[in-house]
């Protein structure tokens, strides 16, 4: 086999030597060669393999294609991923991949030969209710405009539709010797979209996945998924976040659902590694047992009289007093968002002669908006709020450190998943036993239409555990105003409607359904959705 050993390198200090070898017919680079101390002797009882893996001078077959110039090793993308077709074209699937992913209505792409020629397999941003000839037509056009960024010979010739995440590796690699299957499996499938909602059959799943579920806590919590999210495509690579929209507020909820189903008890240091569905499981295979004897009303007694034992330092530090400077920043702030919210926006503010005369109480109001939190502040009166906590994911009030001085000195403290869902309902029902008022949103996280959203029972946790009255709240506009995924706010009607002050008594006497904390969080919704009826 004729190589070229010119372009021959050495790093001296370190004894590596690197080489570039002859491009193979239909490929423009050579594969980059390795030879020292940081190589691998070979495969354990695989000589086969070790002859495969290496040349006859002791150089390692890296895979990788590559060059050299200027002293420099450029790498182009990995010899057994490159696409070669019948007329000699050499196509790196990576770069199509990342040139069509940025369409703004594909999540992902996954490029792979069909019928000597390129095929895409797409899995498209779809929302609940879109038809697949709509979703075909957006895709449609996205990849359009930007394969005009290809060159001719990299282009697309078909692709199709799936729900399904492409599989993917551990370490977020793509596995593309299951492309083929997946997009005959994906053409089959066009005919029955509304079919590839839900979880995704065990078959598709790898062996290392299966084998996940092998373990009982595990089976049990993917089960209790795909009855919680029924309305979603569920698989291993699902994103917890993004793709299930389960925030820090969501994960409080979630954590003690997983904790009462499974008896999984996930550690703060774990809850803060997982990703996707599959990082779940394998925390929960891998958790200790919570105590089988445990029950809700056991924790809420627990948050009650010890809620301190369970908050971490730096949690400690969000409750001690604030500085005079950050005080005075505070109020300064709060004074401008009333001032220019008024001139923004018009504020229909009702049923403000049902504020408490005095806390602690909690605030509940629905979430539809960014908006809420600054337009709900420039409505309240300046009594209320310098005795008021606002609890704020962690991802938007505390990702840098302006967002976290602002919300220290506008008195927000963070829901962190990291820090586990009995730290955080702590935080909370430390706020309240310290004699001041705090603003939940019990929907954890913006409605993605405008609608009422279920109420998480964490926030029946709260109020039982912080002994503490209710005012439910009802925000009308904001979702007009400025909707979820949108950057710029518009004009519009603000209404913001005050319920009358209910006990958690009232609140779980409504109903006679389920365990005292999901009936409060289910009365509560009924009577802040009677707010919006006028």
């Amino acid at each position: 086999e004729s190589r070229d050993w010119s372009s021959d390198v050495c790093a001296a200090d370190l004894g590596v030597r690197l080489r570039i070898a002859s491009p193979e017919p239909g490929f423009e680079h050579g594969e980059i060669l390795a030879n020292g101390p940081n190589v691998f002797a070979g495969y354990l009882n695989l000589p086969e393999a070790s002859r495969n893996a290496f040349i006859e001078d002791g150089f390692f077959r890296t895979g990788d294609l590559g060059y050299m110039a200027d002293g420099l090793l450029y790498v182009v993308g990995r010899r057994s991923a490159t696409i070669v077709l019948s007329g000699g074209e050499n196509i790196r699937p990576d770069y199509v991949e990342e040139v069509l992913g940025a369409g703004a209505s594909i999540k992902e792409v996954g490029v792979l030969q069909h019928n000597d020629g390129l095929a895409a397999l797409v899995v498209p941003e779809a929302t609940a209710k879109e038809s697949l000839p709509d979703l075909r037509e957006r895709v449609g056009k996205d990849l359009r405009l930007h394969a005009r960024r290809l060159p001719t010979h990299h282009r697309i010739g078909s692709y199709r539709l799936t729900l399904d995440p492409l599989p993917k590796t551990r370490l977020g690699k793509l596995r593309r010797h299951e492309l083929k299957q997946r997009y005959e499996q994906a053409g089959s499938e066009g005919e029955h979209w509304g079919e590839q909602r839900g979880p995704l059959p065990l078959d598709r799943w790898s062996a290392e996945e299966r084998a996940i579920l092998e373990h009982p806590a595990a089976s049990q919590a993917w089960q209790w998924l795909c009855k919680r999210f029924s309305d979603e495509r569920l698989a291993p690579d699902t994103d917890i976040q993004h793709e299930l929209s389960v925030d820090s507020m969501q994960w409080v909820t979630l954590t003690l659902e997983l904790r009462e189903q499974t008896g999984a008890d996930l550690s703060a240091e774990a809850i803060g590694r997982i990703e996707s569905v599959r990082d779940l499981l394998q925390a929960v295979a891998e958790s200790g047992q919570a105590e089988q004897a445990v029950t809700p009303e056991d924790l809420v007694e627990r948050l009650r009289h010890r809620p301190h034992e369970l908050l971490q330092e730096e949690q400690r530090r969000w409750l001690a007093p604030r500085t005079i400077g950050s005080r005075w920043a505070g109020e300064g702030l709060f004074k401008i968002t009333r001032l220019i919210a008024p001139r923004l926006w018009k504020l229909e503010v009702r049923g403000m002669e049902h504020l408490p005369a005095e806390g602690p109480y909690v605030l509940t109001p629905n979430h539809l908006s960014l908006l809420d939190a600054p337009l709900l502040a420039a409505s309240l009166p300046p009594w209320h709020l310098a005795n008021t906590y606002w609890a704020g994911w962690s991802g938007i009030m505390f990702r840098n450190v302006a967002m976290r001085w602002l919300s220290r000195a506008m008195r927000v403290i963070p829901v962190d998943p990291a820090h586990g869902a009995l730290s955080n309902l702590a935080l909370g029902v430390s706020v309240l036993q310290r004699g001041n008022n705090l603003i939940w949103f019990p929907e954890a996280s913006r409605s993605a239409d405008g609608r009422l959203q279920r109420f998480q029972p964490g926030v029946g946790m709260l109020v039982l555990a912080g002994h503490a009255p209710v005012v439910p709240v009802r925000i009308q506009g904001t979702y007009e105003a400025l909707p979820r995924g949108h950057r710029w706010p518009r004009r519009h009607t603000v209404r913001i409607t005050i319920g009358k002050v209910v006990t958690s008594q009232q609140l779980a006497g409504e109903s006679s359904d389920g365990p005292p904390h999901e009936r409060i969080a289910n009365a509560l919704r009924n009577r802040v959705a009677q707010l919006g009826d006028g």
